[in-house]
């Protein structure tokens, strides 16, 4: 194993690093690593950096519309265009904190993915900011919670997560779950925390529905997304990427037969209506 200095070395040239300890890896460039050393996904020397970054914040967009989408039952009943553009104004709050705050510790602590990542903060505010909404509580006080969480929350993880500070700090080379610690895990946590604050006996409003066609569509947009951006997270289109593809595949295609054995015991019904 290469020491930690090293090993930073690498990551500063290399965004996406992780160690693989039985397995031959090539890099983008196409030089074979030997076992136990960091595969790291793309070197400053690699060509199409631009193409990837530009593919990488377009996955991580089409993520965002298609759970502002999907989740739009959470929230209370209003016009489809006006909860649409407060989604996306949560949404604005956690790129803003990433963008502002992120580069006091160096835009090179993630970077290629500094500006998906912008995008990504996007998507974990919005997912925050869901509960606080579902409540009815005011967009002033919803954006002030999504900006404070991502400064507090988000932006450290994610550098940490997705960056070179976790090595430097720890030792540690990070390990890239494609924002998966960012985003899912700390952006559940906050919502958790809202609903137990908010108590089970709380008033809620009436939700909102969705027709079950655009849920459909909005399912199959986000799960298209979200592995587009795993692979291109990895900044390299080669052999690992279309390892992350097949992954991800399955792994989508098992999360909705999860959610719908979950719909068949909950309701007993596993229609497209009962689904969405």
């Amino acid at each position: 194993m290469k020491s930690p200095e090293s090993t930073r070395s690498c990551t500063v040239k290399r965004v996406t690093c992780w160690l693989t300890p039985k397995l031959t890896s090539r890099s983008s460039g196409g030089a074979a690593r030997k076992s136990g050393a960091p595969y790291c996904s793309l070197g400053e020397e690699s060509m199409g950096n631009s193409v990837v970054v530009t593919v990488a914040i377009v996955a991580v967009l089409v993520v965002l519309v298609s759970l502002a989408a999907i989740d739009s039952r959470m929230l209370p009943a209003s016009p489809w265009l006006r909860s649409g553009l407060t989604s996306l104004i949560c949404a604005a709050t956690g790129a803003a904190a990433w963008l502002v705050l992120a580069p006091f510790v160096g835009i090179q602590a993630t970077g290629d993915l500094f500006f998906p990542i912008a995008g990504l903060a996007g998507v974990a505010a919005f997912l925050a900011t869901l509960p606080v909404r579902g409540v009815g509580t005011g967009i002033l006080t919803t954006l002030i919670f999504g900006l404070a969480w991502s400064a507090l929350v988000f932006v450290p993880t994610a550098i940490f997560a997705l960056g070179t500070l976790g090595s430097a700090a720890l030792g540690l080379v990070p390990v890239d779950h494609g924002g998966s610690l960012a985003v899912n895990v700390a952006g559940g946590s906050a919502a958790l925390g809202v609903l137990l604050a908010n108590g089970p006996q709380a008033a809620r409003p009436r939700p909102a529905t969705i027709r079950v066609g655009v849920g459909v569509i909005a399912v199959v947009a986000l799960s298209i997304g979200w592995i587009a951006w795993l692979a291109t997270a990895e900044l390299a289109f080669d052999e690992v990427a279309v390892q992350i593809v097949v992954n991800g595949v399955f792994g989508a295609v098992g999360g909705i037969a999860g959610w719908l054995a979950v719909q068949r015991i909950r309701h007993q019904s596993t229609t497209l209506s009962a689904v969405s």
